[in-house]
């Protein structure tokens, strides 16, 4: 493959080639980190008028909600499951938290925090819930108001957990299980609530305090190694040698937008960088296949109709992922 261009030059050209207003506001404000996009507004357009982000605004329930926290109802119909799901959208799709829609959900999921609002999910029958409820409200609202006292509250409980886990200098599922009943008196075997899970890496990317950089380093280390990848996406970090389904390539690139967040996350990744450098096409983007239909970032584009825009939409994905990890200002290949 001949010499792909930087990547910084590549998010130019997508902007020169498109007029959607989503992918121009991830691409100039997420990718190049500038203020504002320079296209005029007959073009570029508000970013409410956009079908994805009509219909993501169309489903949000009079309380600020999409329905449901976490669990789906499947049998509601509703094309934004829940309201986890409906933040990480309107984030996707470029919405800044400032939004009403956003202020509304922030709301909505700090009174969950607060115990003014009790979530629709139907409650699981054992003292670990609240423990849940606690995690998936705080991580949501972590990605719109991430030093909110609530979001602080829950941060701090985990980052203990986290601490004591790998005190030894490698996880230690004992002194995991230690950290938790003696912080809460709850016993915790396994399951969703361990440093394995997606919400606790969301949560403590953030925060007025850090994590000791030796406890990331060994917690990434220990998460990269695991066969079936992170809690709630399930899929190994590495590409395996044969053909991975739309499932997979969505949800492994979902588990590193997540590790990115992190210093030093460079240091397990290469696998997959090498990964990503070898699905470059010669004009230096990405086509990733089909989209999953469980995706919550893409599409961005109004639809998926053409190659072109297809390609596009997981250029920008990549590029995104890059940016956030600080990679963008050239190539990582």
């Amino acid at each position: 493959m001949g010499e792909a261009p930087g990547l910084h030059r590549l998010a130019h050209q997508l902007l020169d080639a498109t007029d959607d207003p989503v992918v121009r506001v991830r691409l100039w404000r997420d990718v190049l980190g500038l203020a504002a996009d320079p296209a005029p507004d007959a073009a570029a357009g508000p970013l409410d008028a956009h079908p994805q982000v009509r219909a993501l605004l169309k489903g949000q329930w009079p309380d600020g909600s999409w329905g449901r926290l976490h669990s789906q109802d499947t049998t509601a119909r509703q094309r934004i499951p829940t309201t986890e799901v409906g933040v990480a959208r309107a984030l996707a799709l470029g919405l800044a938290p400032s939004h009403p829609a956003l202020r509304r959900a922030a709301d909505h999921l700090a009174a969950i925090l607060n115990r003014a609002v009790v979530p629709r999910d139907p409650p699981e029958r054992n003292p670990r819930w609240p423990i849940g409820v606690a995690l998936f409200a705080a991580a949501t609202l972590a990605r719109l108001r991430p030093l909110h006292g609530a979001v602080e509250r829950v941060r701090r409980y985990w980052r203990q957990v986290a601490l004591e886990a790998f005190a030894a200098g490698a996880h230690d599922p004992v002194a995991e299980e230690a950290a938790h009943r003696r912080l809460t008196g709850v016993a915790i075997r396994g399951g969703y609530l361990t440093l394995r899970n997606r919400y606790a890496l969301a949560l403590l990317s953030g925060g007025t305090e850090p994590l000791p950089a030796a406890v990331t380093e060994t917690w990434l280390s220990w998460l990269a190694g695991l066969p079936d990848g992170l809690g709630y996406l399930n899929v190994p970090l590495w590409p395996s040698g044969g053909p991975a389904a739309p499932s997979q390539i969505d949800r492994r690139l979902a588990s590193w937008e997540l590790l990115a967040a992190y210093p030093g996350w460079r240091a397990v990744a290469r696998p997959f960088l090498d990964w990503l450098g070898s699905a470059r096409l010669p004009d230096g983007g990405w086509d990733l296949g089909p989209r999953w239909a469980g995706s919550t970032l893409l599409p961005l584009s109004a639809d998926w109709r053409r190659r072109d825009t297809r390609r596009r939409d997981w250029t920008v994905r990549v590029l995104l992922l890059l940016a956030r990890a600080g990679e963008s200002r050239a190539s990582v290949y």
